[in-house]
This record gives C-alpha cells, structure tokens and sequence, in this order.
C-alpha cells in the first residue's frame, strides 16, 4: 500500500502488534508508535523492547500464545487504556528522527565516548557484595572519565530486558532467566548441592537465547567489550565476538576447587573454562599481584599480559571515628562505654563460610565478647545452633552498615582460602576500625606484617 495508506491504517488502529523474534530495530513499533499506537510485543522481541516500556507505553509480554491472546483481548477491550498508552508512545520516541541525528552526528562540540561492553552473570545494583562493589564503582568512575558503558548482566527478577541508568553515562542491561534455565538450575544445585548460577550459565548457554542476541547485538557497537568473570565466555563466543579484555575478580580454578570439592569433574572444567578465556583474551585484569602472579603460573601466561587493578571501595561515604569517637557514639545509643563488639561482613561465599566457622568457635570460648555478623553468609546458618553472644543479621542497608561500622570496636577478617581481595578491609580502615586478620586475608592490601595478629 502507499506510504498515505499506511499512515491511515496506523491512525485507524486501536493498537499494533509486533512480535518478530530477535529483531534488530523493527520500524514497525517505531512508527506505530510515532502515530501513536501502543504496540503489544514480546520478551524476546529484540530492538522494539528499547523503546517499549511494559504498560508505560505499550505491552511486552512472554512470546506464548496465549499470553499474546489475552493481551490483544485485554487491549481490545479497553480502548481508553490502548489510547492512554498510545499517547505516552508518542512522547516517548517523537524526538528519534532523521534531522535530530543529523544534528547529533555533525556537532562537533560533543566528545566522542569510547563504548565498553562488560558481560557478567548477575545485577550490581544496590550493592551489597564485593563483586557488585567492584563492578559498580569502578566501571561508574570510568562513565565519568568520559566513556560510555554497558553492562549486560542477567536477572532473576525481571521477565523482560530492561535498562537503567546507573548515571548519565552507565547502563545496567537486565537480561530475563527463562523458565528451562531455572528448571536446569534447580536440578543442578539439588544435585551438587551447590549454589551454580555463574557456572551453569557458561555450561549451558543455549539456554540463555536473549543474553546472546543482546551480546550479539551491542558487541559490534563497543571499542571494547570485558568478559568480567569466565563464566560469560562461552556465550561471548557463540555470540561472535572476537576480542576480549579478561576482568578475573579471582583464579577461578582455585576458588571452585575449593567450592567444588566433592565435584572435581566441575572444577575441572572451570579450571579450562578460565584457562580458555584467559589464553584467548587481549589482556587480563587481575584483582592483586598474587592472582596476577598465580595465573601466570598455573596456565603459563608471559606478564606482560596481566595488569593488575586493586579492588576499591566507596570511603566516602564511610565515616571515620576514632576510639573517642566511637567511645561517645556507644553512649549516645545506651551501650556500655567500652563496649566490646567484633564485626565480620561478608556474602554466602565459601570462604566467607569457613571464616565464620572460626569466629563462631572463638565466641563459643568467651561469652563475655559480643559479634555482628552482616551479609548473605547468614543464610547457610539459619539452622544451626548458634552461641548467644553472635548475631547474624543478613544482608542490611548501607546506612545500616555503616553504623554498625561507628559503634564495633574490632573489625575481623580470618579468611583462611579465597582469591581475589577482600572489600571489607578497606572499609574497615576507612572507618577506623582496628583489623584483626589472618595474613592471608590482607593478600593484595599492603597492611604491614607487624598489624597481623
């Protein structure tokens, strides 16, 4: 039909759908949009999922037949909610045109950003572990110097893509988990009695289609894209992409050996997944010298191709309090002066898990000293008994933290096995909390041997 028939066919509808599978762009949705129209599309739509915000302006719903059926049904028969979405599908793309690209494209007077893609197999944001602070502060202080980032993670909590803005320059990319990787994943940590998301993901990657027709997609568009972890490997590759920079957080192959203990057939093949994307990588990033050092070793990789970035934290917005300080605070809330509490962070990580075992032995020794114990750990010892003088009090807010951070007296950290560093010595210091650790567990931290009790 003629481009003014089509204009009157889009004026006529009360909505459009357009359920392609795995569309680049899709002018369909812009355009109907353009006219006005809510557009009904699908999960695994592709590029229409950009523009479509799921009841905002239109609908995304799981490409299922009888889901779409009862969304046409649903549209159909409440034109005034067809229409209200319509409008809000105009607002939402009436500036995406050919003259405002021109302008874009031909002032000078923006800087070029250099786009980085990072692949990871969980959200970052609100932050509560040290992988999350990691991943978020330091590729937010990057989108700050001038560069333009997207991190594609998946999402157990969202059954469409969605992004969001982390600040003006980085974007978080949520990627839905489907229905027959959760059945994989059950069966698989029923069976290994272990918590393998990261690992299934990489093992099974077929059954994360929209995760690689994203990578696919956004891939060709970045100056360079950071596999951060091994386990976005396999579904990089699938995806076609030919250079990667490694961001090793640990040495993989030590970490799940430990982890993985009674499943050497799993950690062997973790061991080969990071040994893969290690060899092929343009560049390795590792979180301190030892990993550095002990990845050369094990897979026999010249220095040169390592560099070596030191995990951070956020210590500005810790309070530093010295013992007076801490002293008048423990008053200020009715707590005995001198008060004697020991503080321990940590998320549901076998190391972290080994580390409370330890402090629970010591506390069982003297009652008289008190311990908060903060973070996901608490989840694996919900069913065991625990000495009256040791609270766990999961996963708490930052301003939670950082209080419970002014009012302890000892900050602990007896870590016995791990790779990576450990976040939690940062801000202890920066909170000024006297450290009591094992001298493994200030690997990477440049704390003096004499400080190690």
């Amino acid at each position: 039909m003629s481009e003014q028939q089509l204009a009157q066919e889009y004026a006529n509808a009360i909505f459009v759908p357009f359920i392609p599978e795995h569309e680049d762009f899709g002018l369909i949705s812009y355009e109907a949009m353009i006219a006005g129209k809510a557009v009904l599309s699908c999960t695994d739509s592709g590029g229409a999922t950009e523009l479509i915000r799921h009841m905002e302006n239109g609908l995304i719903i799981e490409p299922d037949c009888d889901e779409i059926a009862k969304a046409i049904k649903q549209l159909c028969e409440n034109p005034s909610l067809s229409y209200q979405l319509g409008q809000q599908a105009h607002n939402a793309v009436k500036d995406i045109n050919w003259p405002t690209l021109a302008k874009e494209l031909l002032n000078v007077n923006v800087p070029y950003q250099p786009k980085i893609l990072v692949l990871n197999t969980y959200p970052i944001y609100p932050v509560i572990s040290g992988g999350q602070a990691r991943l978020y502060h330091l590729y937010s202080e990057l989108s700050m110097l001038g560069y333009s980032v997207e991190i594609l993670n998946l999402d157990f909590n969202t059954r469409i893509i969605k992004s969001r803005n982390l600040n003006e320059n980085f974007i978080e990319v949520l990627i839905p988990v489907g229905n027959e990787f959760r059945k994989k994943l059950s069966a698989e940590e029923k069976r290994l009695n272990i918590s393998c998301v990261d690992w299934l993901a990489a093992a099974h990657p077929e059954l994360l289609p929209e995760w690689q027709t994203e990578i696919k997609r956004r891939a060709p568009w970045a100056s360079v894209v950071i596999c951060s972890h091994p386990y976005a490997y396999p579904a990089m590759i699938q995806a076609g992409v030919k250079q990667w920079l490694y961001e090793a957080h640990n040495v993989e192959a030590d970490l799940k050996a430990q982890i993985y203990q009674q499943h050497p057939n799993e950690a062997q093949k973790i061991k080969e997944l990071e040994f893969q994307c290690a060899m092929g990588a343009l560049h390795i990033i590792c979180c301190s010298n030892e990993d550095s050092q002990r990845m050369q070793a094990l897979y026999q990789i010249p220095d040169h191709q390592f560099s070596v970035i030191a995990n951070g934290a956020d210590t500005q917005n810790i309070k530093y309090l010295d013992q007076a300080g801490r002293k008048e605070i423990r008053m200020q809330m009715g707590l005995e002066s001198t008060n004697n509490i020991s503080l321990f962070m940590g998320s549901n990580h076998g190391p972290n898990l080994e580390a409370v075992e330890k402090i629970l032995i010591a506390a069982a020794q003297d009652i008289s000293l008190q311990y908060i114990i903060l973070g996901s750990v608490a989840d694996a010892f919900k069913q065991r008994k625990i000495p009256n003088n040791v609270r766990f009090l999961g996963v708490v807010s930052q301003a939670e933290k950082q209080l419970w951070l002014q009012i302890t007296s000892i900050g602990l950290n007896p870590m016995l096995n791990g790779s990576g560093s450990n976040l939690k010595l940062i801000e202890y210091a920066a909170a000024g909390l006297p450290i009591i650790s094992t001298e493994f567990g200030v690997r990477g931290r440049g704390l003096r041997l004499g400080c190690i009790i």
